[in-house]
């Protein structure tokens, strides 16, 4: 059954279903996301301090607790379990000036305001089913208005590239393309149909700069037919059974 729904991010990647983490895994191989599956990354600072701003930005949630000292000291060590086991990550004081920087900067942006004024539009996660070929799919939207043709995504990225060409690498880089062609299929097959995915990106470090990007008619186009396209070919190799293939085993010229 198709739905949106607000659940925690352990309930979220507990469900089945194909994201686009996986769907970017699979576009380098189908070998790569078999790897992917059976040694799941662990997580790290980068994407802790990512979770936390999104946290802070979007709800307005404090998910984490300073403790400073010498982490091999008893008494530190104490503070930090008593930390984790109330729920909290446990950071540093200049990692808590990041992450409110992040997210006071992302407040005051003419966008940023947008996706930070309704909590409740933000951080729900949609379940629908491909009519093309059967698959289940899922994602958790960080910002979706209830009305109008945009989808918002909030990225964190390192100092400068929050500029429009360093952007266009992280793009290639972390598979931006096939979350954009997958977040707005998900919310078509919502009953929910989007134009575009807004890109709100700020930088992890002073000034915290803001920039927001769209990609152009030409690219939507060709990632949305890649898209398709991988999803065919996943529902294929699942069919088979068979998620084997990687690069080519002969020569190849580059050029």
């Amino acid at each position: 059954m198709n739905k949106l729904e607000r659940i925690s991010d352990v309930d979220y990647f507990s469900r089945p279903g194909l994201n686009s983490s996986k769907l970017k895994k699979f576009a380098k191989s189908p070998a790569h996301l078999k790897a992917y599956e059976s040694n799941p990354p662990k997580s790290s600072k980068a994407f802790d301090v990512g979770k936390m701003t999104h946290g802070l930005s979007l709800e307005g949630e404090c998910t984490w607790k300073v403790v400073e000292g010498d982490r091999r000291k008893k008494d530190v060590k104490e503070a930090v379990a008593d930390a984790e086991g109330d729920g909290f990550v446990v950071v540093k004081q200049e990692d808590e000036d990041d992450i409110k920087g992040m997210a006071l900067a992302v407040q005051c942006h003419e966008t940023g305001t947008v996706i930070t004024s309704d909590p409740e539009r933000a951080e729900l996660a949609g379940f629908a089913t491909c009519p093309e070929t059967g698959l289940l799919l899922k994602a958790k939207f960080d910002w979706i208005p209830a009305h109008g043709p945009k989808i918002f995504d909030l990225k964190t990225i390192k100092e400068g590239g929050a500029s429009p060409t360093q952007f266009m690498y992280s793009v290639r880089d972390f598979g931006y393309d096939i979350q954009f062609a997958h977040y707005l299929y998900v919310a078509q097959l919502l009953g929910m149909p989007k134009e575009t995915m807004t890109f709100v990106v700020v930088e992890k470090v002073p000034p915290y700069a803001v920039s927001v990007f769209e990609f152009s008619e030409e690219k939507k186009a060709v990632y949305i037919a890649h898209y398709h396209g991988l999803l065919k070919k996943y529902a294929k190799c699942l069919a088979e059974d068979n998620f084997s293939e990687c690069y080519s085993p002969g020569i190849q010229i580059l050029k």
